[in-house]
């Protein structure tokens, strides 16, 4: 009887240990988060990181007459460029736009915390830049052409495309959600902006 009663302290010290290392390892080795998303039956959205930067001052398009006053974007005193890297997938047949006065993010912080674009008595700030296959476009107004006809997002694309975003807002923002199309809005608050320097 003693020895039974021995084994079975042994087993249970055992299962206690080995459930103490699974949670150790939990704990140094997290399982990656999932980034949020939302989707519908023509999209899939998922905001995978944001960042913040204040230089360079200009954010400068790639291709477009530089000499134009809508050429550059120029960071004011007390603002801050936010850069969403968004992965979109079209799950549809065929090619699909995003209006620019459709996409934008929520901020929570303050009234007009936009130091962008933004919608008429809202505190809700449209793009006012994106980098795409590695060129700047420059959203000077809603439905600047050069921007508009880069929101075309072809078909059953089932890796999509990673797009960065690029919002002027006050400095330390505070945001609530992101908007893309007619999808249900993206919880992005716990997301936790890293700053580039």
């Amino acid at each position: 009887m003693k020895k039974l009663l021995f084994v079975c302290q042994l087993f249970l010290i055992a299962s206690l240990v080995l459930s103490a290392c699974s949670t150790i390892g939990q704990v140094f080795n997290p399982p990656p988060k999932v980034p949020p998303i939302s989707e519908n039956e023509t999209w899939n959205v998922e905001v995978l990181s944001i960042e913040t930067f204040n230089e360079p001052i200009e954010f400068i398009c790639s291709d477009c007459d530089l000499t134009s006053i809508h050429s550059r974007l120029n960071l004011q005193d007390k603002k801050t460029y936010l850069k969403l890297s968004v992965k979109i997938i079209n799950k549809s047949g065929i090619t699909q736009t995003a209006p620019d006065i459709n996409i934008g993010i929520l901020l929570s912080s303050s009234v007009y915390g936009c130091g962008g674009l933004t919608l008429a008595g809202a505190d809700y700030c449209l793009p006012s830049g994106m980098i795409r296959d590695g060129k700047n476009y420059v959203n000077y107004g809603i439905n600047t052409p050069d921007f508009k006809n880069t929101l075309l997002f072809e078909p059953n694309q089932p890796d999509g495309e990673i797009v960065e975003l690029i919002f002027i807002v006050k400095e330390n923002p505070k945001y609530k959600a992101f908007y893309f199309n007619d999808l249900q809005p993206i919880d992005i608050k716990k997301i936790k902006a890293k700053e580039v320097k």
